[in-house]
């Protein structure tokens, strides 16, 4: 039996079936033939066969690529067991890394820009890490572009925002996503330092960014 839609009256009449008439092809997510399958994948890998495989180096080749416990450990040709998924006709590529936005801090619901503090145009202590919300990341699915990683940044509101984190695009939590904290320093050379600060006692012109640059450089 199957269903589509949220109907109250449909969903009761599927819970509600006789056991003498069960819904054969209802089964579990968690049972126990999926969990050996799953154990049992992990044990062996996964053998992805006959692709076009483009390994990140310039270097592109047909052949195999083996994965086990979501890692990429072995390229080849003719490579064997492990459970097989031909990929004839497809290509192959290195998950692709964004190397800077904000995502994770914006708060989608009510764009509160958490990667920009403005309370001054020099932070260098600011970590984005702090901001960063994993289910926000998570939602936007950019893994199923091929963007397996990010740097996530401080945003252009100040001459030294704060240090970038490198995440993961899913996981479980926010320790699970982080790939390496404190990866890079931030700095914004752009008309919005100008916007934000010139009437706030900040910086006016490029040359007062420069100088404000140079001062926490000397410091640091």
């Amino acid at each position: 039996a199957e269903f589509s839609g949220t109907s109250p009256a449909i969903c009761t009449s599927l819970w509600a079936a006789p056991r003498a008439a069960p819904l054969t092809r209802y089964r579990p997510f968690y049972d126990s033939e999926r969990r050996a399958a799953r154990n049992r994948a992990a044990e062996t890998g996964m053998i992805l066969k006959n692709a076009v495989i483009h390994v990140g180096d310039g270097d592109v080749f047909l052949g195999d690529m083996r994965v086990s416990a979501g890692k990429i450990v072995e390229l080849g040709k003719a490579l064997s067991g492990g459970e097989e998924r031909d990929l004839s006709g497809m290509e192959l590529f290195p998950g692709f890394i964004d190397s800077g936005n904000f995502l994770g801090a914006q708060d989608m619901a009510y764009f509160a820009k958490d990667y920009n503090e403005n309370s001054h145009p020099v932070t260098p202590y600011l970590d984005i890490w702090h901001s960063l919300d994993p289910d926000e990341i998570s939602l936007q699915e950019l893994y199923k572009a091929g963007i397996t990683s990010m740097v996530a940044s401080p945003g252009n509101e100040g001459v030294l925002g704060g240090t970038c984190a490198v995440v993961k695009t899913c996981g479980r939590n926010i320790n699970a996503l982080t790939v390496r904290r404190d990866a890079a320093l931030k700095v914004s050379f752009t008309s919005e330092v100008i916007r934000v600060f010139r009437d706030k006692g900040g910086p006016k012109t490029p040359m007062a960014m420069a100088v404000l640059l140079r001062e926490a450089l000397a410091r640091t």
